[in-house]
Order: C-alpha cells, then sequence, then structure tokens
C-alpha cells in the first residue's frame, strides 16, 4: 500500500491560467487562487524556480509543477476507495494534459504505478519524453 500519497508534477509549459483552466475540466473540479480541488485531490500550481545540478533530469527545470495531495478532508490511507479515487484523478491529470501536448513527469513515492497506468514516467532507463500520437491516448 502506499503511504504517502504527495505528488509533485513537472509540466513543460509556462501558462498558469491555460493550465489551471485545463486542470480544472480534467478532474470536473473547482479554483480557488493557484488550487485545483475536487472531493478527492488538492492540486496546488506554482512557477518552478529549481536550479538544476549538473546530471540531474531536465524535467527538474519545467517551467510548471503542481503539488498534489488527497483532499484535506480525507485521510488517503485509512479507507480503501480513498487512494484509488485520488489516483484516479491523478492519472486522468496526468494524462489528459498529455493529450494537450505537454510533457508532464510525476515525482513521488508510486513512480512505477504512474509509468504503468500511463505509459511512461521518466526514470534512469528511460530519460526521454516520448512522443505521444495524440490519436491513441
Amino acid at each position: 500500500m502506499i503511504q504517502d500519497l504527495y505528488c509533485r508534477l513537472y509540466v513543460n509549459h509556462a501558462d498558469e491560467t491555460l493550465l489551471l483552466d485545463l486542470v480544472t475540466k480534467i478532474t470536473d473540479g473547482a479554483t480557488q487562487g493557484r488550487t485545483v480541488f475536487n472531493d478527492s485531490i488538492d492540486l496546488i500550481w506554482s512557477k518552478n524556480t529549481d536550479n538544476l545540478a549538473e546530471g540531474q533530469p531536465e524535467f527538474l527545470l519545467y517551467p510548471s509543477t503542481f503539488e498534489v495531495n488527497p483532499r484535506s478532508e480525507f485521510t488517503g490511507i485509512d479507507r480503501d476507495d480513498e487512494p484509488q479515487e485520488f489516483l484516479k484523478y491523478l492519472l486522468r491529470v496526468i494524462v489528459g494534459l498529455r493529450q494537450f501536448g505537454y510533457e508532464v513527469v510525476a515525482s513521488c513515492e508510486y513512480e512505477d504505478l504512474i509509468a504503468a497506468e500511463t505509459g511512461w514516467n521518466w526514470s534512469k532507463t528511460t530519460p526521454d519524453h516520448p512522443a505521444w500520437d495524440l490519436d491513441q491516448i
């Protein structure tokens, strides 16, 4: 079982308004400031201010990030159905943004699950973001 549901998404697109609008639609959620939320998930957009050290992957410099957590009202790991709802929306956001042509990389405890469910996530053995055939997603 996943113990820590926190995830950080790196998105290779800088337009805050566009990304917030897309994620709101993808999650059937609402927006308050820089936060998109629904009953299961909170996604907080921020401009990426990380610096790249030598040898680190380039996705760490993507211009936008989302800090992703289960809704604070929901405990995440105490009830069996809650992680599945959270993960469903997280996967939906990743795939949805990729359908619009944006490169998205997830950084979390369960990256292997994300790669298996979405077709790719950064790893040392698969560092290059694939060219998606958007008709096939």
